[in-house]
């Protein structure tokens, strides 16, 4: 006799939210996160009525779209208030400095043990021609010997190669053009990046949004976006 099997309904979870954990609930204050939807209809939910259902909280749905596209909106224009080029330049060339100070110190590193490893082969070329056949090493020693050393040189070159060639960009990196065409263009630039990025620039830039309550979903409307910082903070500090 076949065992009767219960067929759940599949959640579907279409495109990525990167609002998640920056929205929160206005009833519970919980964060909120991707909702259960489906392709035609996209929310995000309370994250507490997500994991313990009705009794915990309402799930105090809001639209997917519209939050999205009314943050990336305030994004854009606190960027459009503030000259934030020079700022982000300085940043970005500090950040650079560091690490390429970083990466200079890799290769030295990788050029020392290069040297070593290129007198251990020449070393071992003079054990195997040795005169003294106490001090001359064995055929199969020898190739044993040369082979692994020949490895530890190539993975050596091939990642010091790969450090020059990052060095290389960085130095020819044109900052001024491109975070010209990030505050200039924001729009485009965020088209651009990844669903990844996207998420990670606005978690950078806020620290939590705040939405209205309502009996309906069409009633809830974005009410407080709080960055991390505050505008007249950012003046301040590009005027100094």
């Amino acid at each position: 006799m076949k065992s009767k099997r219960s067929i759940q309904p599949k959640k579907i979870h279409p495109g990525t939210y990167p609002l998640s954990g920056l929205l929160k609930c206005p009833q519970c204050g919980s964060v909120m996160v991707q909702g259960n939807s489906s392709q035609k209809y996209k929310y995000y939910q309370c994250n507490k009525n997500k994991s313990s259902g009705k009794s915990a909280c309402s799930s105090n749905l809001i639209k997917k779209n519209y939050a999205e596209e009314y943050v990336l909106e305030a994004v854009l224009s606190q960027i459009n208030t503030l000259n934030l080029s020079p700022l982000l330049q300085a940043i970005t060339i500090s950040n650079l400095n560091s690490n390429l100070v970083s990466l200079e110190d890799e290769v030295k590193i990788l050029k020392k043990a290069l040297e070593k490893v290129e007198k251990k082969i020449i070393d071992l070329y003079k054990l195997f021609n040795a005169e003294d056949e106490d001090e001359r090493i064995s055929t199969e020693t020898f190739t044993l010997l040369v082979k692994e050393a020949e490895k530890e040189k190539k993975r050596d070159q091939q990642r010091l190669n790969e450090l020059n060639e990052r060095i290389a960009l960085q130095k020819d990196l044109n900052l001024s053009q491109n975070i010209n065409f990030v505050v200039d263009d924001f729009i485009s630039f965020y088209q651009l990046i990844s669903d990844e990025d996207k998420k990670l620039l606005f978690h950078n830039l806020i620290k939590e949004i705040h939405i209205t309550k309502g009996s309906t979903t069409k009633e809830r409307k974005i009410k407080e976006i709080i960055y991390h910082f505050l505008p007249e903070n950012m003046n301040t500090l590009l005027s100094a």
